[in-house]
């Protein structure tokens, strides 16, 4: 019903709390987080999850999937379609053209593929894509490095590949 008000401009927001995913499972829901279920609700064929905290702007590319799945659920066009996404939403609610940190996957972001390959071969060739877009990104970063530099203003959104990259440090802020 929410949703109906929302889409139809009775109300201006939705605000909702959070939702144990155990019950959510148990009373039947199909999907795995609120952001799908909204996404299908409004019949959105692009959906992310930003969390705000202050002037710090956040985005994953997955959400509510195990670790494991991760590196396989991540592809170029993906971080791409996610960062323009939500950098489209800034530059309509804020009017700024956002300047994007990509974190990478790995600690260190791979530190030169000695931990892991993601960083070269998808969030690089993403970082790519965006630039031929005339987006302002940057990475494969640290994901430490990039939140610091995140919250001290050098970036105006930060995207991380997973659910923790993101809301740990988030919360934490």
């Amino acid at each position: 019903k929410a949703v109906e008000q929302c889409m139809s401009k009775d109300v201006k927001a939705l605000v909702k709390a959070p939702v144990s995913k155990e019950s959510s499972k148990m009373a039947g829901v199909e999907y795995p987080g609120n952001t799908e279920l909204l996404g299908a609700l409004t019949g959105s064929d692009r959906i992310a999850m930003m969390m705000v905290c202050g002037n710090i702007h956040s985005v994953m590319v997955t959400r509510h999937i195990p670790l494991s799945e991760v590196p396989s659920s991540i592809d170029p066009k993906l971080i791409a379609d996610t960062v323009m996404l939500s950098r489209d939403f800034l530059k309509k609610t804020t009017g700024k053209d956002a300047k994007v940190a990509l974190c990478g996957l790995n600690p260190h972001a791979g530190d030169n593929s000695i931990l892991g390959t993601e960083e070269k071969t998808i969030i690089l060739p993403a970082c790519r894509m965006l630039r031929k877009r005339k987006i302002k990104a940057d990475g494969p970063l640290p994901a430490d490095s990039a939140w610091l530099k995140t919250k001290n203003g050098e970036y105006d959104l930060i995207c991380g590949m997973y659910h923790d990259q993101v809301m740990i440090p988030l919360k934490c802020i």
